[in-house]
């Protein structure tokens, strides 16, 4: 002792000869040390065995020391009563304990900076962990939620909702799902959860809880799909009705048999008059040429037009076509209904600005021409406003896609980047339970990244333009067919290929990359089944087209509880049962919908799926197109 305090025998007695206070001897100065130290002596001096007492103390090779104090046999019968104190150097294991704490302080500050919550509970259900964002969601802070059970944490009904869930968690299974839950305020939210037991040995020890919101993601995507589909529907409807006004309205051309056409300038006068006009009209060139228009019209009333016509011709500068109807003048004082319709016409050298009047014959289908020609102007306005906004809509999400998709990018690239760090860093050790966060946090980034990636080629197949050529399916299955069987030549998997397809028009890579994307389904889904067996084959389409089908009797899923099947991330199973991110179907269908093709996708829950493509054939027509 004296050599750690760097003292001698004799400066342990004062100049009376009476000892020397411990506290002098030390150097103790602090005087919240040395009640401390005082509590100790008189805790073991009354027969309380007092715990361990840690103080700082001055002089082993000139530097603090960390001694650990344990009391030791009491002698009450003493003069003086003393108590025997062992004194250790901790300062070691203490410099161990205050490096661990914080290296514990920086892990627990670069989880609570993650979005998702986070937290750890034992096989008792009691919180030993919990992050930031985990413990807000209770209004709490992590401190004030390690250490309770899992019943104070939660509310019962949800507590009851879960406690089945967790057993099988702790039984050793992993658990992904998403949840709706109520708040308070009555306001729904969504919840995408995660469960994964912790393993000691063959033993669950306890498992950890992820959950994300993801309430924004959902209600981005039901605005969007419900505002797709309806805006779909009315196009449709739109588009149909505006191709019956057409065809009625070609009908109603057809029939129209009297018409002309002849030449005016500005005044009215008219400069050319054809054979038809002259027919029409039923006077000759001579008897028109020179004459103003309006001596051939007369308005509804039966009066002269007193110059109105001239007045409804296009303005000089102007490409618009003016329309007038009126009364036209047969010779004999006869009459019949006209729709005049005036054009500019390019005058060339002559200086004069010339007009080209188109005259039909209305007086029996007048009246109805001209009402459907209005309703399908309204139907087209109406179409080409709704096509403009469906269209809008979709550029408006693939740019919001692509701008999300790459400024996502880079604080990902920093995540991966600090999480190597500490992977390589003393602070994690290789066997420190805390290692797993990091991978956990390693794993998510990367997922994030591939769904990056996912939307982005998403977005770039939308503004894409394909480069059509002749494409030989079969050439393309072949190879894409002997792709996938190298990749798994482990698994047992029975290809039925049929001999003879098609050729199509499309672009090659766009149709490589979509049929690449289905096979991979099929024999995704197909490997948890004994007796794999994927088919593809050709069936005849509607005119001028084929359907190409991809069959599998793997694992399937329930048709009617996957509304929102190609959308982007829609998965039908677990990602613990099957790995992915749900894109393959979502950028097939945008790959097809390129083609002028369309996807079906039939499926049973354990009954397999079959995918439907149907797509243009290779004719002269379609070279052409």
């Amino acid at each position: 002792m004296l050599d750690w305090l760097n003292i001698e025998a004799k400066d342990c007695v004062g100049p009376d000869g009476a000892g020397v206070s411990f506290v002098e001897l030390a150097r103790i100065n602090d005087e919240e040390c040395v009640q401390r130290l005082r509590k100790f002596v008189a805790s073991a001096l009354a027969g309380i065995p007092p715990a361990a007492l840690h103080i700082r103390l001055w002089g082993k090779g000139r530097s603090f020391i960390t001694a650990r104090l344990l009391a030791g046999e009491v002698d009450l019968q003493a003069p003086v009563p003393t108590v025997n104190v062992s004194i250790i150097d901790a300062t070691e294991e203490m410099d161990t304990i205050r490096e661990l704490k914080a290296k514990i302080a920086f892990l627990q500050g670069t989880v609570d900076r993650s979005p998702s919550a986070l937290a750890y509970f034992d096989a008792d259900l009691v919180c030993r962990f919990s992050n930031r964002a985990h413990s807000a969601r209770y209004g709490r802070v992590p401190a004030g939620v390690v250490g309770l059970h899992l019943e104070d944490i939660l509310s019962p009904a949800l507590l009851k909702d879960l406690l089945p869930r967790i057993a099988r968690v702790l039984s050793g299974e992993s658990l992904s799902f998403e949840a709706e839950r109520q708040g308070d305020n009555g306001e729904h939210k969504f919840f995408s959860v995660r469960l994964t037991p912790d393993f000691d040995g063959a033993h669950v020890v306890g498992f950890f809880a992820e959950h994300n919101d993801i309430t924004d993601r959902k209600m981005t995507e039901d605005l969007v799909f419900v505002a797709n589909q309806e805006l779909e529907e009315q196009y449709q409807r739109k588009a149909l009705e505006c191709r019956q006004q057409a065809e009625q309205l070609a009908h109603l051309a057809l029939e129209a048999r009297d018409r002309a056409q002849f030449v005016v300038d500005a005044d009215g006068t008219i400069v050319a008059w054809p054979p038809g006009a002259a027919r029409l009209f039923d006077r000759s060139e001579a008897a028109c040429l020179g004459r103003n228009i309006e001596e051939l019209f007369v308005s509804e009333r039966s009066t002269p037009l007193n110059g109105d016509l001239i007045r409804r011709l296009p303005p000089e500068d102007s490409e618009t076509v003016a329309r007038v109807s009126a009364w036209g003048l047969r010779s004999g004082d006869r009459r019949f209904w006209a729709d005049c319709s005036f054009a500019p016409l390019s005058c060339g050298a002559d200086e004069r600005r010339l007009f080209s009047c188109v005259v039909h014959d209305l007086t029996e289908s007048g009246l109805l021409e001209g009402m459907l020609r209005s309703q399908g102007r309204s139907l087209q306005d109406e179409v080409q406003k709704q096509a403009a906004l469906l269209s809008r809509i979709n550029e408006d999400f693939d740019n919001f896609s692509y701008l999300v998709g790459h400024d996502f990018r880079a604080p990902l690239r920093h995540i991966k980047g600090y999480v190597q760090l500490l992977k390589e860093s003393e602070v994690v050790a290789a066997s420190s339970p805390d290692l797993r966060y990091v991978d956990d946090i390693d794993r998510l980034a990367s997922k994030m990244g591939g769904m990056v990636d996912a939307l982005l080629e998403y977005t770039r197949l939308g503004s894409e333009t394909p480069a059509f050529a002749k494409v030989d399916v079969g050439q393309l299955i072949k190879a894409t067919v002997g792709q996938f069987k190298a990749q798994h030549s482990n698994r047992l998997i029975h290809w039925e290929v049929e001999p003879e397809m098609p050729q199509v028009r499309g672009d090659p890579a766009l149709l490589g990359e979509m049929f690449s994307r289905l096979v991979d389904n099929a024999v995704k889904f197909t490997a948890k089944t004994a007796g794999a067996t994927i088919q593809v084959g050709v069936r005849e389409g509607s005119p001028g087209r084929c359907v190409i089908f991809i069959k599998d009797n793997g694992a399937g899923f329930d048709a009617a509880q996957a509304p929102n099947l190609y959308l982007l991330f829609q998965r039908q199973h677990h990602t613990m049962d099957f790995p992915g991110l749900g894109t393959g179907l979502a950028i097939s269908q945008r790959i097809a919908q390129k083609h002028g093709g369309t996807i079906e996708c039939v499926a049973k829950r354990d009954e397999g799926c079959t995918v439907y493509l149907e797509i243009p054939l290779w004719t002269q027509q379609t070279a052409a197109a």
